[in-house]
Parts: C-alpha cells; structure tokens; sequence
C-alpha cells in the first residue's frame, strides 16, 4: 500500500524548498495531498473489483483460496488450544512422553485476524443482501 503521510512529508519538505509564498505552499500541499488520496483511493477500489471477479469464478482454485486460508486458520486454532493441550493432557496420564509440535501462534492470528476482516465485510454484504455464487458444483 501506498504510504501517503511519508510522501506527504516528502512533499512537503520540496514544496517549502522551492515555492517561497507561504500561502501557495499550503495551497500546493493540499492539491497534492488530494491527488495522492484519490490514487490510493482508485487502488483499493481496483483492488476490491479484482477480488469480485475472484470470488466470482467457477473455479475452486481462483474463489476457494480464501476459505481454504480459513479453514488451515481454524485448524491451527483447533489444534493449537484444544487437541494439543488434550493429547498432552492424556499422554501424561498414561505416563507417555509425546512432543507435539507447536504452529507458530503470531503468524497463525495475523491469518485468522485478516481472514476474519473478510468474513466481516462477507457479513456486510450479507446485511446488504448481496448474493454470492463463487463456488459451485
């Protein structure tokens, strides 16, 4: 993504150097701020129609990648915080030592969290009555 408040700063610094009236200076700074808001604001929006037609497309391999991340999100979590601790647990009682392997916790949330910002706007298109038919048989 685009890092608009360094360019600005950037900007800003050049517009102050070479444009000695204070007040073309403000007023350049704001036209440049308004065009690189309107540029990020055309990216996410192109953005938002390349994942239309994804999610959109009959293929399972163009419209399921994000219920695949899902579902290895749920699993993690599964695994993580309730079949592991639950093996450990049994396995000590039986006197067994079992090393279970651990899923990096961080990297796992940072996918749920995302997936789950998805699943919000799924549920506001959802509110919104827009029908989806990405995956079919």
């Amino acid at each position: 993504m685009f890092n608009i408040p360094a360019a600005v700063t950037a900007i800003t610094a050049l517009v102050n150097k070479f444009v000695p009236d204070r007040d073309a200076q403000i007023k350049l700074q704001a036209e440049i701020e308004t065009k690189l808001i309107e540029y990020q604001h055309q990216q996410l929006n192109n953005q938002a129609e390349i994942n239309k037609v994804e999610a959109a497309s009959p293929s399972f391999f163009v419209a399921g990648w994000r219920p695949a991340c899902g579902w290895c999100g749920a699993l993690g979590l599964l695994w993580q915080f309730f079949l592991a601790p639950i093996i450990t647990w049994a396995a000590t009682l039986s006197g067994s030592k079992v090393t279970l392997p651990v899923i990096p916790s961080e990297e796992l949330f940072q996918l749920v969290l995302a997936l789950l910002g998805l699943a919000g706007w799924r549920t506001l298109d959802k509110i919104k009555n827009v029908a989806t038919t990405a995956v079919k048989k």
